[in-house]
């Protein structure tokens, strides 16, 4: 049977050759390939120019996006150590301020203190010698001066 099948494919190919309507089909069957090819390659041509124009165009897009944002961050980072470096400072005055105010009224208190203590104490004495009983003597008639000193505690 395999006899049969070659003979009949080597027949058919024979009469193929040497038809003249056959051998122009073929012809431009093969010419209609190489058309295509080419034209294939065209667009593959085409297509990889605009792809790489694409590319090299979203890439000098990416490339300035990134500039800009260094340049920001660079920026956005000074601003944030001169804010940093204010703060700082700031807070050191207000934290000397305050120890000043302290200072100031702690010695304040003190000197409040003492004068209320002084004052406390000089009229507890004269409450102590004013309250004494004085010892049964003589009554001499004599005029008696009276003196009498206040003190006023300011404060």
């Amino acid at each position: 049977m395999e006899n049969w099948l070659l003979n009949l494919k080597n027949k058919i190919s024979n009469e193929l050759e040497n038809n003249a309507n056959a051998k122009k089909l073929a012809a431009e069957l093969e010419k209609l390939n190489q058309e295509l090819t080419h034209k294939g390659n065209q667009i593959k041509s085409y297509i990889n120019t605009e792809k790489n124009k694409k590319v090299k165009s979203a890439e000098s897009k990416y490339k300035s996006m990134m500039k800009q944002i260094t340049l920001t961050q660079k920026q956005l980072d000074k601003e944030l150590s001169k804010a940093v470096k204010q703060i700082k400072t700031s807070a050191l005055k207000v934290e000397k301020n305050i120890k000043s105010y302290k200072k100031t009224a702690l010695a304040k208190k003190d000197k409040l203190e003492k004068q209320w203590f002084k004052n406390v104490n000089t009229t507890n004495k004269k409450v102590k010698t004013s309250t004494k009983k004085k010892s049964p003597k003589q009554v001499i008639s004599r005029k008696k001066s009276t003196k009498s000193t206040k003190k006023v505690v300011s404060l």
